[in-house]
């Protein structure tokens, strides 16, 4: 049975959720295969007008992570896979979790 959730909480899990994919699609890549993706991601503009950003649910999250460099490449990089991924939003995420937590639970960080 689900406990009770605050929408804080499940927006943290809907957080948690969205990095694991993220992670995973990492791991999976080769080396090329990320070095291709850095080298496009380093093409990326450094922070994406808001206005003009037509990205969804955890690509803008995946943008508002600070960071310079090489932290900046992989952020880039991140959000690259992210678009790739086309993870559900949100809203279309909670509403699967809320009908079946379990078979989230795999695919999350923190379990």
């Amino acid at each position: 049975m689900l406990p009770d959730l605050s929408e804080e909480d499940l927006r943290l899990r809907y957080l948690d959720w969205c990095s694991a994919q993220v992670a995973r699609r990492f791991l999976e890549l080769s080396h090329d295969e990320v070095w291709l993706r850095s080298h496009f991601a380093a093409s990326l503009p450094a922070r994406p007008d808001p206005e003009k950003s037509h990205s969804r649910g955890p690509a803008t999250v995946v943008e508002r992570i600070p960071g310079s460099g090489y932290l900046e490449l992989v952020r880039k990089t991140a959000l690259v896979l992210a678009r790739e991924l086309d993870l559900p939003g949100f809203e279309e995420w909670k509403q699967s979790y809320l009908e079946d937590p379990d078979s989230f639970k795999r695919d999350m960080l923190t379990g």
